[in-house]
């Protein structure tokens, strides 16, 4: 949706249809890689939120449940053929709210795709058991919808969480209530847009956004809410724990954090130390699982120090939508201050850069929040 903001704005999209309405706080979208505006989003109000999450459950109880389970599948695998078929299209709106580099994005929407279209076919398998041990007695049991379940995504593969997270809990016959990532929102709309287009009902799969220790909060201790699917920090996931404990509901969380390579002395470092910088410079770094500690044995510590970092300066930063550019931007300058303040904390503590440690201010890069790829050892 357009109005007067400039750029593209989003409000929610709930069983209503899709609203931006006029009064509310909105938050401004940046493109990161060029620094010009692009739109707004507006952060949902509590009782905006109320009437989502309670359209979201009339819809289940009168709509959703009812629906046989091969008709799900079949508007799921219609939702993911709309999405195949606008892969570019889709590229080209991540690109411009993440930064992503475009094989990147459209890597992300091949995933999503394959995934929509795995659960798709896993509607019409969900059973239940008989248990028949005691003579003229049998019982059976059967596993029952949550009813609406509150999803909340981070920013770095919208097209996945939304597979992951959406596709799974529709399957079960449950309606989902989304938060789309405040920082980078419009992939998630355009999806929930095209998945009514594939029929399925409004009010299934909704969508909001907002700032997540606010909209977040709101979802997780929404008494309307029967489960929550969290993707984040682990500092997030323990509020997120605390939030949902007030109505008891099942929680499902995946949380990033420092994940660990060790290099022992019979490591191939032709193929280890180039798998060491994808994982840890593919979306600018910003991945749950890089392996941003890298333990090598004192045998091979140099010879890996000095390959990652010979590897690492040649890496070429460059604008999303240049074909030879091997990283982009982070999602923000906020990010990237971030991001620098923790590079100078670590050198301040001892740590000796080998490559990178400051921003990346080419011309055509100033505008954005472009990082150089960045090596330290301890």
């Amino acid at each position: 949706m357009s109005d007067d903001r400039g750029g593209l704005t989003v409000g929610y999209i709930s069983a209503k249809g899709e609203l931006a309405p006029h009064d509310g706080e909105y938050l401004a979208l940046e493109n990161p890689a060029t620094g010009e505006q692009i739109g707004h989003a507006l952060e949902i109000d509590a009782q905006a939120l109320d009437e989502v999450v309670e359209g979201a459950g009339s819809t289940f109880a009168t709509t959703w449940r009812r629906i046989a389970p091969d008709r799900k599948g079949a508007m799921l695998s219609a939702w993911a053929d709309l999405i195949e078929a606008r892969r570019e299209e889709l590229a080209d709106l991540e690109i411009s709210d993440v930064g992503h580099l475009r094989r990147d994005a459209l890597g992300d929407l091949a995933t999503c795709v394959r995934l929509i279209r795995y659960y798709a076919g896993m509607a019409d398998k969900i059973e239940g058991r008989t248990f028949a041990q005691f003579p003229d007695r049998i019982a059976y049991g059967f596993g029952e919808p949550f009813g609406v379940v509150g999803a909340i995504a981070p920013f770095n593969a919208n097209a996945v969480m939304v597979a992951l997270k959406v596709a799974p809990a529709l399957v079960a016959g449950n309606c989902v209530v989304h938060k789309a990532p405040e920082v980078a929102p419009l992939l998630t709309y355009a999806l929930a847009r095209l998945a009514l287009e594939a029929g399925i009902p409004p009010g299934v799969f909704n969508v909001v956004t907002g700032r997540g220790h606010v909209v977040g909060a709101r979802i997780t201790r929404h008494p309307g809410i029967g489960m929550v699917s969290f993707t984040g920090s682990v500092e997030a996931g323990r509020s997120v724990i605390e939030q949902s404990a007030r109505n008891i509901v099942p929680v499902v969380l995946e949380l990033g954090g420092k994940s660990a390579v060790v290099l022992l002395p019979d490591a191939d470092l032709s193929i280890a130390v180039p798998s060491v910088l994808h994982s840890n410079f593919v979306k600018s770094g910003q991945s749950c699982v890089a392996g941003s500690r890298v333990l090598v044995h004192s045998s091979i510590y140099d010879e890996v120090c000095a390959r990652l970092g010979e590897r690492a300066a040649r890496i070429q930063v460059g604008l999303p939508t240049d074909d030879r550019s091997q990283m982009s931007t982070l999602v923000s300058k906020k990010q990237r201050s971030r991001v620098d303040a923790l590079v100078q904390d670590a050198v301040a503590h001892g740590a000796t850069r080998l490559a990178g440690g400051a921003f990346a201010e080419r011309d055509e890069l100033r505008s954005g929040a472009f990082y150089q790829p960045t090596v330290s050892l301890m």
